[in-house]
């Protein structure tokens, strides 16, 4: 049943990494799967460790591989880790924080409404256009940068050379 769930996303997106847990150990089931582009195949029982391990290469997959990144002279993002590091002194963003931070990021100079923050911040919800500035201050604050823009009365812009 697994691998033709796996056929049915790849049919859709080739490129979406995949960690199969299975209990399957035969070699004709495993190639079948290898062929379907698996990022990772793990047998059960499994070690804690070597699932960890691949959810890590999971996550670095998805971002290109450069777990850091430079936003600016002497200032890192740690996609893993949510932290900045700013002239050697690292801080730890919350989860608001990091979020808007790499949706920014994904969108280096381009213009970003606040619908489209308040959409992918608070996909259900819809707080006040207050929280969503208090956020910007506080990212602001930790970076000791004015790289993301207000647009008055439209939203931001991440004014960035990656």
């Amino acid at each position: 049943m697994g691998l033709k769930w796996l056929k049915k996303i790849r049919q859709v997106n080739k490129q979406i990494p995949i960690i199969i847990l299975s209990a399957h150990t035969e070699q004709e089931y495993l190639w079948r799967a290898v062929e379907l582009k698996i990022t990772r195949y793990l047998t059960k029982p499994y070690d804690k460790n070597t699932l960890i391990k691949a959810l890590e290469d999971v996550a670095l997959e998805l971002v290109d591989h450069q777990p850091v990144i430079s936003i600016m002279p002497e200032c890192l993002y740690d996609y893993c880790r949510k932290t900045i590091t700013l002239h050697q002194n690292t801080l730890h963003l919350s989860k608001s924080e990091s979020r808007l931070l790499e949706y920014f990021l994904k969108r280096p100079n381009q213009t970003i409404t606040y619908e489209q923050l308040f959409e992918y911040m608070w996909e259900f919800e819809q707080p006040s256009k207050e929280a969503l500035k208090s956020i910007v201050k506080e990212l602001r604050k930790k970076i000791h940068s004015d790289f993301i823009k207000n647009l008055y009365g439209v939203g931001y812009v991440c004014e960035i050379q990656l």
